[in-house]
């Protein structure tokens, strides 16, 4: 796959977006706005397809999802699309539009195309031309107004899909979709460099939707356990903190990003059952 040279380091304000990935009678919406600092070069590549989505088994993420209960693995699978959905927007708003492209995509080509059982009919139609007119939208960086309207509405689609989960069911699909960052990020880092930015964008998008769903729902997690919720909060600070804030600082080192991952996941497991 050839590597696009389009180096995205997003900055400490993609903290603040807000993943209305919510559970019943939430309603939580609305998105602040990321900002990121990138460098174009040259580069042609052009999207993940050519291998039946990332992981290349049945998906993205085939191995993180199983196992998932299925209301687990629903939030999973649409966590997914919000992060590859947080990464384009981010990166169109940079000004960036041809290295957010085929971000804007990877939800139908790669996560929905990879997980049919989890999308009827309907839903898949009404999605794929929502998604569509999106990536047509953002094609340029001449439409602004009109990619942020289609963007919240995109978003509006895939709360409104999640909107009986549990708080069982985000905790267990963001442990999963924590799982698929570390991943991606291990494909996307090579010896130190970054080797595939495609995969490590899409790393740092899948943790910030975690760290928006956690903060969209904190009240629920603190109800459940406020010293768990605690916790959690602070594993997530620690491992958004790795994130180069400036595009000539180097990518953390894959055993950091190892460590600060499985600390989240720990973090997660008392919301879980």
């Amino acid at each position: 796959m050839a590597v696009r040279k389009h180096w995205l380091f997003l900055s400490t304000a993609i903290l603040g977006v807000s993943l209305a990935a919510c559970s019943a009678g939430d309603g939580e919406q609305g998105e602040a706005g990321e900002t990121m600092h990138t460098a174009s070069g040259e580069g042609g590549e052009g999207g993940e397809g050519g291998e039946g989505g990332e992981g290349g088994e049945g998906g993205e993420g085939g191995a993180a999802q199983a196992g998932l209960s299925e209301g687990g693995a629903r939030v999973y699978v649409y966590g997914q699309m919000r992060g590859h959905l947080v990464v384009a927007k981010a990166l169109y708003d940079a000004g960036d539009a041809i290295a957010g492209s085929p971000h804007f995509m990877h939800p139908v080509v790669e996560v929905m195309a990879g997980n049919p059982d989890q999308f009827d009919a309907a839903t898949t139609a009404q999605l794929t031309e929502a998604i569509e007119a999106l990536a047509l939208a953002g094609e340029d960086g001449s439409h602004a107004d009109e990619v942020q309207a289609q963007y919240d509405t995109v978003i509006g689609q895939i709360d409104a899909a999640l909107g009986s989960a549990t708080l069982a069911d985000h905790a267990e699909g963001f442990a999963a979709l924590i799982a698929q960052a570390r991943h991606e990020y291990g494909e996307g880092v090579v010896n130190g460099a970054i080797e595939d930015v495609i995969e490590y964008q899409d790393a740092w998008g899948f943790i910030a939707a975690t760290r928006a769903s956690f903060d969209a729902h904190r009240a629920e997690y603190d109800a459940a356990d406020a010293d768990a919720a605690d916790t959690l909060d602070t594993a997530l600070a620690d491992l958004q903190a790795l994130r180069g804030a400036a595009m000539e600082d180097p990518p953390a080192e894959i055993s950091a990003v190892r460590a600060a991952t499985t600390r989240v996941q720990l973090a997660l497991a008392p919301f879980q059952g």
